[in-house]
């Protein structure tokens, strides 16, 4: 199932020319939802949306430190949306090292620019339907799980697995270990759900160190 991908737009330009620009490239293509907002955190709340594929940031009208914003976004969505810093070639973006969790665009939004969107949600979309780390399915197969199971009023058990002091770990052994770490978790999280159900894709990695269990009754519990 290809589900539309949702984009947020960032900016504080009063005269909307980013927005304008951004909803003219994709202005028919249906299976893209822009969203704006401008930077103000507290507008921005409302859209943090763990369903998100990309946020495009508007740099040049930025009313919000871009150093704020990003910490803001990783800590609701927590690099599970890729973003995208739209900025001039003579700024002083790419001399800095606090971007490492986001791309920096200094070419003209133009059909190029659609086309590698295009692409780039494709990727994304394919990143959250099967974990390149654990081969679990992902936060989206999962929420087309419990909607069809919600739409046939089927019974059954959600668990939420986060693992503690995961950041911890990682930062002392490396990401080599970490994913070492969520691969092993996975496999002993499947044979102990197979040993009560045969079907396998009840286990899910949502992301990082989380991951959820769909069972079909509360036996297991």
């Amino acid at each position: 199932m290809k589900r539309n991908a949702k984009i947020l737009l960032i900016s504080d330009d009063n005269d909307k020319s980013f927005f304008n620009k951004i909803n003219n490239i994709f202005k028919n293509e249906k299976s893209i939802n822009l969203i704006c907002s401008n930077s103000s955190t507290n507008n921005l709340k409302d859209h943090m949306f763990f369903d998100l594929s990309m946020i495009f940031i508007d740099y040049e009208f930025l009313k919000t430190d871009i150093e704020e914003l990003l910490s803001f976004i990783t800590f609701y969505l927590s690099y599970k949306s890729l973003v995208i810093i739209f900025a001039k070639k003579d700024n002083n973006l790419l001399s800095q090292n606090i971007y490492e969790n986001a791309l920096i665009f200094n070419e003209n939004i133009d059909d190029n620019f659609y086309i590698s969107t295009m692409n780039m949600l494709d990727i994304l979309r394919y990143n959250k339907e099967i974990d390149d780390v654990t081969s679990l399915p992902g936060y989206f197969v999962l929420l087309d799980t419990l909607k069809e199971k919600f739409e046939n009023n089927e019974i059954f058990s959600l668990v939420y697995i986060d693992i503690d002091r995961f950041k911890s770990f990682t930062d002392y052994y490396g990401l080599t270990r970490a994913n070492e770490l969520l691969g092993d978790l996975s496999h002993i999280m499947i044979s102990v759900i197979g040993e009560y159900d045969d079907l396998l894709n009840n286990v899910y990695h949502v992301g990082g160190d989380d991951f959820a269990l769909i069972l079909a009754d509360d036996s297991i519990l």
